[in-house]
């Protein structure tokens, strides 16, 4: 477990409940500093209204837990080192991004110096003269992004700031995300998109029902299921006697139309257990066209998540 004092965000018990239903159910989370946490869930997980709170937006129903070493009761004072991007960005269209930027830093009582530096980190300081309605939906989040900014944060809380770009803006977002952990804030992200979770987030928080189903490192996650030998034959007969010599080697097998999957047990020597498949088969006479290794991925380990959640 992470220690205490290197959490940027934690909770006990956290629950927030409107009339009958209860969106966040005794959530405990833990994030720690210096990562870009991912933060994951079905539509109605309790994600966004989980932020709200965190930014003193949304009152919890009970529960308790700090936010940059500051209890959430008291949001007033860990908000100043905070910046956040919940839902769409609201900007002024008449007036261009670096005007939008003066009015946000006035509002914050935050010297406008700053706004040089964030519109050329965002990747914004050719367009920063431009009206905000005569940018694109990568441009407006990168803008939202930058006025996140500006009060130089030690963490970062984006709601979805992936949401409706094309690949390449999505791209374009994963590596300023990166880059801005790489030396500034903590960055803690909601997102539906799990290849790019999976690239770019070391830390996992996984809610289902407004419960936790999992949080901790990206890579232990993917690690605890098991990973899979795809093996074919050059023929579908071939293929059955294949999995035959397999299943009498007392191997977890599953003979699909075209290929056969093996189970690998954790511990295994991957490699040396594929030479040991690829002797056998050879010595039935048995010739193999495909030998490869299937590792789970973020999907099918979030999917099994939460169907364990909703069972």
């Amino acid at each position: 477990m992470t220690p205490a004092w290197d959490l940027v965000v934690e909770t006990h018990g956290l629950r927030k409940r409107y009339g009958e239903r209860t969106v966040v159910d005794a959530l405990d989370l833990r994030i720690p500093g210096g990562v870009i946490a991912g933060f994951l869930g079905p539509n109605g997980a309790g994600k966004t209204t989980t932020l709200r709170m965190l930014l003193g937006l949304a009152r919890p129903s009970s529960g308790d837990g700090t936010v940059l070493g500051s209890p959430l009761s008291k949001p007033s004072a860990y908000l100043p080192k905070v910046g956040a991007l919940i839902e769409s960005p609201a900007f002024y269209p008449g007036l261009s991004g670096e005007r939008n930027l003066r009015v946000q830093a006035a509002l914050a009582g935050i010297p406008a110096k700053r706004i040089p530096a964030v519109l050329d980190r965002v990747g914004l300081a050719d367009r920063g003269g431009d009206r905000y309605k005569t940018y694109s939906l990568g441009m407006k989040q990168r803008l939202g992004i930058a006025a996140a900014l500006l009060g130089q944060p030690e963490l970062l809380i984006l709601d979805e700031p992936t949401n409706g770009l094309d690949p390449a803006g999505i791209r374009a977002m994963r590596e300023l995300l990166q880059s801005l952990a790489a030396d500034g804030p903590t960055v803690l992200v909601s997102s539906h998109l799990l290849g790019e979770v999976q690239q770019m987030c070391d830390w996992l928080v996984v809610v289902e029902r407004g419960r936790c189903r999992y949080q901790g490192v990206t890579s232990d996650l993917l690690a605890s299921a098991r990973p899979e030998l795809v093996l074919r034959a050059e023929s579908a007969e071939a293929l059955g006697s294949l999995a035959q010599v397999i299943g009498h080697r007392g191997l977890n097998v599953e003979c699909g139309s075209d290929r056969v999957r093996v189970g690998v047990e954790p511990g295994t020597a991957i490699d040396s257990l594929a030479a040991q498949l690829n002797r056998a088969a050879y010595e039935h006479g048995i010739t193999l066209v495909e030998m490869s290794v299937h590792r789970a991925d973020l999907e099918s380990r979030y999917l099994q998540l939460v169907e364990e959640g909703a069972a």
